[in-house]
């Protein structure tokens, strides 16, 4: 992570605001807001905010960031070697989870989209906060998982975060 990405110099301007309120919340009241989702398109802020939530919580709470590519890669080797449990649980071991462009892994795969779930599913039950960025809004790429957490969970909440407008 790169600590020099603070919320002082994140610029908030309409496209960015509602994402940028949600991310300082959770940084006062872990669980506020729990999943957040924050999709948007490339350069749009959002590891900016993954790396702001970070610097505010380094020394307050045990963060475990993870690209969507690393998470994907370990998921299949957990699951090729019988270490799914494993998995699961090294990430049971922090208070917040950042899965960055979590779209790595489950673009048109529904079983790894359910292991996902079962995974993320875990984290809230036990009380982790998790935080997840993506690309496209999740209702329209990810009907499954978008409908699964919103009934199930109600104070998770999905932004929409984009590069302000030159």
């Amino acid at each position: 992570m790169n600590l020099k990405y603070t919320f002082g110099n994140f610029i908030v301007n309409s496209q960015n605001e509602l994402s940028h309120s949600v991310a300082t919340a959770i940084t006062k009241n872990l669980l506020q807001y729990n999943p957040f989702f924050v999709y948007g398109k490339w350069r749009s802020g959002k590891i900016h905010l993954l790396h702001a939530i970070r610097t505010a919580f380094q020394e307050k709470h045990k963060i475990f960031y993870v690209t969507g590519e690393e998470f994907y890669s370990d998921l299949v080797n957990s699951c090729r070697e019988r270490r799914l449990p494993d998995f699961i649980k090294q990430y049971q071991n922090y208070d917040v989870v950042m899965i960055d462009n979590i779209e790595a892994c489950l673009e048109e795969k529904t079983d790894t989209q359910k292991a996902v779930m079962e995974i993320i599913d875990g984290l809230l039950t036990n009380n982790k906060q998790v935080i997840v960025t993506y690309e496209l809004n999740p209702a329209d790429s990810l009907p499954l998982m978008y409908q699964y957490f919103i009934s199930k969970y109600g104070n998770g909440i999905i932004t929409e975060i984009s590069a302000p407008a030159s």
